[in-house]
């Protein structure tokens, strides 16, 4: 038996948050474009947050990162960042701890 609130829980036990970003891209959508603006955002969480790390990706239009918990006065930063981004696609960013999850809708930005 654990006992503990989920702060504590996850810090003890857990790995911390996941962090899922899906770039909205149709099929006219260049591929290329979607592969250099993937690895800018890659770049920049891993840039941000220290310690995070790439998890697996769940489609093609997604990237997928862990947190540790001990980083999370990092995200508002991350946040922020992401946020502001020039790029070509929408982005759709969620965040999820132990016991809840939660979504940010990212305005369409376009890369140089």
């Amino acid at each position: 038996m654990i006992l503990g609130d989920s702060d504590y829980i996850k810090k003890k036990f857990g790995v911390g948050y996941r962090l899922c970003v899906s770039i909205k891209k149709t099929e006219e959508d260049d591929e290329e474009l979607l592969i250099k603006t993937k690895a800018i955002i890659q770049n920049l969480v891993l840039s941000k947050v220290l310690g995070s790390s790439v998890d697996l990706e769940f489609s093609k239009n997604d990237l997928n990162f862990v947190l540790p918990f001990f980083s999370q006065n990092q995200f508002a930063d991350l946040f922020f960042s992401l946020e502001n981004f020039n790029g070509n696609f929408p982005l759709f960013v969620k965040i999820i701890q132990y016991d809840s999850f939660y979504l940010l809708k990212i305005k369409k930005f376009s890369l140089l």
